[in-house]
């Protein structure tokens, strides 16, 4: 069954008066079941182009790191992304 997982979630934003903004984004996710964990982090400056949407560039860190109870089949994943990254937002 599935049930909600633990998660701890941040979101910053600092905007200037000019169409320039700066935005950092944090989500560390924790499962049961089984030992692991997720870590996603996102640094980035952002240009409000249109009135609703706005394009950047930043930095994105994305780690998984699983393990099942079974210690024969223990694995880990490597982080999956990690590096200089456009970025789009859009809001409605």
């Amino acid at each position: 069954t599935a049930k909600p997982l633990p998660m701890l979630a941040v979101d910053a934003a600092a905007h200037f008066e000019s169409r320039f903004s700066i935005r950092a984004r944090l989500l560390l996710l924790v499962g049961e079941g089984y030992s692991g964990r997720q870590m996603f982090a996102a640094f980035g400056l952002y240009h409000q182009t249109f009135a609703n949407v706005r394009f950047g560039v930043g930095y994105v860190f994305n780690r998984v790191a699983l393990r099942t109870g079974n210690d024969e089949l223990a694995a880990s994943i490597e982080p999956l992304h990690q590096g200089p990254s456009l970025l789009i937002s859009a809001s409605f």
